[in-house]
């Protein structure tokens, strides 16, 4: 029952192709932590060293995004440490709107580097998770669908008209994001999977701010209500959803978001 929770849980938080992730392990698995354990594992050093080795230098370019000055600090520091990554997107993104390109920055750096920002400090977790947050307050009132798809880890060029009105928000999103993959990557932290205890205070606690049984089940267990509830009943709840992670233990909220994180580059 832990095993099932915690995939709903994280998906919850802004996590892509748990289904595949669920199939086989968690069944199969001795105990019903087990899996979880097992995702929360690193990859094997050569493919961390993989993933942190040096890379020549580019010559100076022009990315999507180069050309908005909040978004100068994200391409600056992703051409800086992660060239290959800068390159490819450049050459890709040449006449993608700079709001568009900047969310297919992210998608292909947490793809390619993301498992890093799983090992990050508690801190820099936090605040990467903080800012997935605030992106999800800031759609909340404008777009109660594109609020749900975010919570549920779709973000895509699509937020391009959401971006150009809060670039700010956006940016910061993008720099939390670095922030967290050179933490992991400089300072690796080793996290154990979330407990049944984690997941037990985390339901007591969405109880505590109000939300209704079905509403938590939606939100830990994957149960859907009858009848479904609105998108902007989810969006609210989702928003509650995270101020509720972030009031948890750190030892705990340190898990939740480690695997969160873990997953959300394996998507």
């Amino acid at each position: 029952m832990a095993a099932l929770r915690i995939v709903f849980l994280v998906l919850a938080i802004g996590i892509l192709g748990l289904l595949g992730w669920r199939a086989g392990p968690i069944r199969a698995a001795p105990s019903r932590l087990a899996p979880l354990e097992r995702a929360m594992r690193m990859p094997p050093a050569p493919v961390l060293a993989s993933l942190s080795a040096p890379a020549p230098v580019l010559p100076p370019a022009a990315s999507a995004g180069d050309e908005v000055p909040e978004f100068l600090g994200f391409y600056g520091r992703l051409r800086g440490d992660f060239p290959h990554d800068y390159s490819a997107l450049r050459d890709r993104e040449k006449a993608t709107p700079p709001d568009a390109a900047v969310w297919d920055a992210l998608r292909d750096l947490e793809q390619s580097k993301g498992v890093l920002a799983a090992a990050a400090g508690a801190e820099t977790l936090d605040r990467f998770f903080d800012a997935r947050s605030a992106v999800l307050a800031g759609l909340a009132p404008l777009d109660a669908r594109r609020c749900v798809d975010f919570l549920y880890g779709v973000a895509d060029a699509g937020l391009a008209d959401f971006t150009a009105a809060h670039r700010a928000l956006v940016a910061t999103l993008a720099d939390r994001t670095l922030d967290a993959i050179a933490d992991g990557r400089d300072h690796p932290v080793e996290r154990s999977a979330p407990t049944e205890a984690d997941l037990d205070a985390l339901s007591a606690s969405l109880a505590a701010f109000g939300l209704a049984p079905a509403e938590i089940g939606l939100l830990i267990d994957g149960a859907t209500p009858d009848p479904p509830l609105p998108d902007r009943r989810v969006c609210e709840i989702g928003r509650t959803y995270f101020d509720v992670l972030h009031g948890l233990p750190a030892d705990a909220r340190g898990r939740i978001y480690g695997l969160a994180a873990q997953l959300l580059a394996r998507s």
